[in-house]
């Protein structure tokens, strides 16, 4: 604390300097926040919402709680040994407030990136040639694959033309999520459009495949407070706002969090526990 009893400007010039690196900091904190709003503007995803931490709060709390602390100890020439010791333990705690909301900020940014890299990864990007490129022939269809090894198919029925009309009559008040397994591992989600006769997706399911047609309506909800039922994993259904792709992800309890942070970015979203079967 002496050489600030011998040089205040000095003590002066320190303050300047920290305010300055503050200031650098907001600034960095708004450039990046824009960019990463750019990011995620053309994908349909909320851009606000996305950039949203209660660390960006603390962080901003916390360094007005410094500077209140840094102005509430002035020193001139005719001040006390007294009041340097006030001016050093202010500023003492005006560092730990400012290294605190810095970690709160660090905090912040990492959840972000994890976020926006999460919404990101159910989009696909598709390569559109420029008008100079000849247009090439569309190809015919492929046939679906059929399923091999498919587990838990013994003892399944076929999905007859009854179990059809009956997925017909459960999609008259809204879109069904039907859930193809044509392997270990191999899921696929297809959409039953409401009030639709479900013709044209029986006839692109894969033969052998097992189906699971989930009555609930498809709709997009909060997630906010949502708690699934219990069970050790889940069928998650995401749907992308701007092409109307359905994703699916395997979800483990542990998942779940990261799950619901894309589903809030998206479109509808869906989460079945994998022991569900309907219809």
């Amino acid at each position: 604390m002496a050489w600030i009893v011998e040089a205040p400007r000095l003590a002066a010039a320190f303050d300047v300097l920290s305010f300055l690196s503050i200031i650098v900091y907001i600034i960095g904190f708004l450039v990046w926040r824009n960019r990463t709003q750019a990011l995620v503007r053309p994908y349909g995803i909320d851009p606000k919402s996305m950039v949203k931490h209660p660390g960006v709060r603390l962080w901003s709390a916390a360094l007005i709680l410094a500077y209140c602390t840094g102005r509430m100890a002035r020193v001139d020439e005719q001040s006390t040994i007294d009041d340097f010791a006030e001016v050093f333990n202010a500023g003492v705690v005006a560092a730990l407030l400012r290294l605190i909301g810095l970690a709160c900020l660090a905090v912040a940014v990492w959840r972000i990136r994890q976020r926006v890299h999460a919404s990101l990864a159910a989009y696909h990007p598709v390569f559109t040639p420029p008008p100079s490129y000849p247009e090439a022939a569309p190809l015919p269809a492929a046939p679906p694959a059929p399923a091999r090894d498919v587990p838990g198919i013994d003892g399944l029925t076929v999905a007859d033309d009854d179990f059809w009309h009956r997925v017909r009559q459960a999609g008259a008040d809204g879109d069904l999520a039907l859930l193809e397994t044509s392997g270990p591992g191999l899921h696929r989600w297809v959409l039953i459009p409401a009030d639709q006769d479900p013709a044209a997706v029986r006839a692109g399911l894969s033969p052998g495949a097992a189906i699971t047609v989930f009555t609930e309506p498809l709709v997009r909800r909060e997630t906010n407070g949502y708690r699934p039922p219990a069970a050790d994993e889940y069928h998650g259904l995401l749907e992308s706002s701007v092409t109307g792709a359905l994703w699916y992800q395997s979800v483990t309890p542990r998942r779940l969090t990261s799950f619901l942070d894309r589903a809030e970015t998206g479109g509808r979203w869906a989460l079945h526990p994998s022991a569900t079967r309907t219809c």
